[in-house]
């Protein structure tokens, strides 16, 4: 007999884990039929480790994680707007889009198939000033896609400066392999002229990429050209000029501006082909890569095979179309994100103040704090907002309390305080705030 056959033995059946309390609370909650299954599924997992906690309470833990949901809703108050590891942008809201069946590709004047795109198109035109446009999955899938319509086993031009690395370990010369081009890097990290890509083209060229730095920024000595000048040069050698521009800045929101960042009608006015970038950072709508540019660029990428593998669903069309239609209306406060940003720092303190009271004992404090936008954009731009400091024995423990809960609060740890930034807390979410430090103070 295997060496673990006590264990195995002492393993509680699935009929007498239905009958204990515990499972008796998992087939209530998710229905009997699906808490045996979970229930199975757990107790194969321990045979196939040979160990670990048989105890009943344990096994109807790890079978209720097995049917619990793929994701918790969070409360973010950690003053980072468009926050990578919690969703990017808050999703805006898109009606009854997501509910039922929606004309998704079909013509309802003919009866005859529709194209998916078709609304979305039209509001990215008009709101960018570009020919045409097209959605995919995320803007990798739009810069990996158009490089292999135009550029497959020729060369493409990019800036040693612009060889960035993303989340996840994603590197822009990964995306050029994979789209079977030959990268040729032109100046230095810190300074490339237009003189350097003019003796990079050759008869292999077959355009020149320009790459945005996300979430980080070369200061001091730099160097790099204008968009006039290098859409000039491409041109000149008969080449399309591709633009990652990735944040997704389209132009002044209700005061905001970002200097340092090149807004994408911009981009395309000053002659590049496409411009490529993001539906959920500072566009505040839900992820996807959105190209730009002119109509007959837009249409080789439509018709390349790789297209039907990276279209996103009509989630994605919906949520995107409530977006659009937002910024072209100038109404930001129906995007979360806007929301949020445009927030008075008053009644951010107001807030504040309502939620101290309703915790006495814990000495809350209203104080300044900066905020971000954060998910690869504006890397050094800040602005005002207010935040509830916590002064608990173990701030590490509290932090850890706060993310354990079913609804996890992140928070920020500073020295020996907790922090937590009202801008990037739901006003709805204020109450579930107080209850989650009330929690982790051990007063529940």
């Amino acid at each position: 007999m295997p060496k673990d056959s006590a264990f195995l033995r002492k393993l509680p059946a699935v009929g007498f884990l239905l009958e204990h309390p515990a499972g008796r609370d998992l087939a209530e909650a998710f229905g009997r039929g699906e808490a045996v299954w979970a229930l199975r599924g757990a107790l194969d997992a321990l045979r196939a480790a040979g160990g670990g906690d048989g105890a009943p309470e344990a096994v109807v833990r790890s079978a209720r994680r097995l049917l619990a949901p793929p994701f918790k809703r969070v409360v973010n108050a950690t003053g980072v707007l468009i926050h990578t590891h919690l969703g990017r942008s808050p999703l805006p809201d898109a009606g009854d889009l997501l509910e039922g069946y929606v004309d998704l590709e079909i013509d309802l004047a003919t009866g005859g198939r529709g194209d998916r795109n078709r609304l979305s198109e039209g509001l990215l035109a008009r709101l960018t000033g570009a020919e045409a446009a097209l959605v995919v999955n995320n803007t990798a899938a739009a810069v990996t896609l158009a490089l292999a319509a135009f550029a497959r086993g020729g060369e493409v031009v990019v800036s040693r400066g612009e060889l960035v690395e993303i989340g996840g370990s994603f590197r822009v010369p990964e995306i050029l392999e994979q789209s079977g081009c030959v990268l040729r890097e032109v100046g230095t990290t810190n300074r490339t002229r237009t003189a350097d890509y003019a003796e990079a083209v050759n008869e292999r060229t077959r355009g020149i990429l320009r790459v945005h730095p996300s979430n980080f920024r070369v200061v001091g000595f730099t160097q790099a050209p204008a968009m006039e000048e290098l859409a000039a040069l491409a041109r000149e050698r008969g080449l399309p000029l591709w633009v990652d521009q990735g944040c997704g800045w389209i132009g002044p929101v209700g005061g905001f501006d970002f200097p340092e960042e090149e807004p994408v009608p911009r981009l395309l006015e000053a002659g590049a082909d496409l411009v490529f970038f993001s539906g959920d950072k500072l566009l505040g709508g839900p992820q996807a890569g959105l190209a730009v540019g002119r109509a007959e660029a837009v249409a080789r990428m439509r018709r390349h095979p790789l297209y039907r593998a990276l279209r996103p669903g009509r989630e994605t069309f919906a949520l995107l179309q409530a977006t659009l239609a937002a910024h072209l209306s100038g109404r930001w406060e129906r995007l979360p994100l806007w929301r949020m940003a445009l927030t008075p720092l008053e009644e951010l303190r107001r807030r504040g103040r309502a939620s101290a009271r309703k915790l006495p004992g814990l000495a809350l404090e209203t104080v300044d704090h900066p905020c971000r936008f954060g998910g690869g954009t504006t890397p050094l731009y800040e602005f005002p907002s207010v935040a509830l400091t916590w002064t608990p024995r173990s701030p590490s423990g509290a932090f850890g309390r706060l993310l354990g809960r079913d609804r996890p609060v992140l928070a920020i740890i500073h020295e020996d305080r907790l922090l937590f930034d009202l801008r990037t807390v739901l006003p709805r979410e204020d109450g579930e705030l107080v209850g989650a430090i009330r929690e982790a103070a051990g007063n529940p």
